[in-house]
């Protein structure tokens, strides 16, 4: 059903189906899918950046 652990067995595979089909990529996310964000974010270059929200959800809310 997915490729981590994060929902355990708590989630359905009908209700990983509908979250996935909720995305503008239509498919789940990745460990390797934020990396790029959280090197960023780690990084001097983004010394100057606070209080941000930083989405990387594959267009979940602007899917709906």
């Amino acid at each position: 059903m997915t490729d981590t652990e994060f929902f355990g067995d708590a989630m359905s595979e009908d209700r990983h189906r509908q979250l996935v089909e909720q995305t503008l990529l239509r498919r789940a996310g990745r460990p390797e899918d934020i990396a790029g964000a959280v090197f960023y974010l780690a990084s001097a270059d983004a010394a100057f950046v606070t209080g941000q929200l930083l989405q990387v959800n594959g267009g979940a809310l602007l899917g709906r």
